[in-house]
């Protein structure tokens, strides 16, 4: 099977952040928040990396990235535009169908639930006070805020070819999202999954990548 992962990749094909191709703008760059610029859809307009992407042909192109609210929480007491959220929202519509109409298969990735403390270090200071590592679990409603996911969905869905992954139950029920799963801390800071964890989830995301491929 022939897939690529492209971690950023809707920012970097809709002029915003980016890390894989220099022609694309880096995230933070010029320091500050995220600038989103929607490219107008036309295929001479796409970033190199795009270009590349479309020319390579993949069965699948896998896209992860920080969600909208997780990046406003990021950048508490900075200056952002006011249409920052829906720029974004926009530039996710505006890949997909570039690859859309490409024929190429698109999978989108939820981001992670977003954690107000770094967890390894809560974490630690809660074990070291011989505490459980509960004490560090965060409300579902704010950390995996569903109704912006539940937004980024429809759009995801309104593009042929694409499709959504969820993956939201593996760190959270009804309530609460977890900080310590099955034995095993989940996050490394804030949103970054440390890897013993990440490596557990391999089979569900396996699972959900080659059915989005058949």
């Amino acid at each position: 099977m022939n897939c690529m992962a492209a971690g950023w990749i809707a920012d970097a094909c809709d002029g915003g952040n980016a890390r894989a191709d220099p022609g694309c703008r880096r995230f933070g760059e010029g320091g500050g928040r995220a600038a989103f610029s929607p490219f107008t859809g036309r295929r001479k307009n796409l970033p190199q990396c795009c270009r590349q992407i479309i020319a390579a042909r993949p069965n699948l192109v896998v896209i992860s990235e920080i969600a909208l609210d997780s990046l406003d929480k990021m950048s508490a007491g900075t200056q952002a535009p006011v249409s920052q959220d829906a720029d974004g929202r926009a530039g996710l519509h505006a890949t997909l169908t570039a690859f859309s109409q490409a024929g190429l298969k698109v999978a989108v990735i939820r981001d992670v639930p977003f954690s107000d403390d770094h967890v390894d270090t809560c974490v630690a200071r809660a074990l070291w006070r011989g505490e459980k590592p509960s004490l560090c679990d965060q409300k579902r409603a704010e950390a995996a805020n569903d109704a912006n996911a539940a937004v980024e969905r429809n759009v995801v869905r309104a593009v042929p070819g694409a499709s959504y992954i969820d993956l939201t139950s593996q760190f959270c029920d009804a309530r609460t999202c977890h900080v310590f799963i099955n034995g095993k801390i989940a996050y490394r800071d804030q949103h970054h999954l440390a890897t013993a964890f990440a490596e557990t989830l391999e089979p569900a995301v396996e699972k959900a990548v080659v059915e989005r491929v058949r």
